[in-house]
């Protein structure tokens, strides 16, 4: 293990996300590049659907649970 080195080559990074919040969550353009970006990464499918799945995080005051 200890006996080469292995030049790995550059890394690049094109598009940085940070600082997201609620409201662009509505945003489809981001949300799509999002998608496009985690699919080329090698995320499966099930995981992007799970990671983009939106819902109320409590339930609304008088619903059943």
């Amino acid at each position: 293990m200890f006996d080469k080195a292995v030049k790995l080559g550059t890394p690049e990074a094109k598009d940085i996300y940070k600082d997201i919040s609620i409201e662009d969550l509505q945003d489809e353009k981001l949300m799509g590049e999002l998608r496009k970006l985690m699919k080329g990464a090698g995320v499966d499918q099930k995981t992007i659907e799970k990671l983009f799945t939106s819902g109320d995080a409590a339930a609304a005051q008088g619903s059943f649970l």
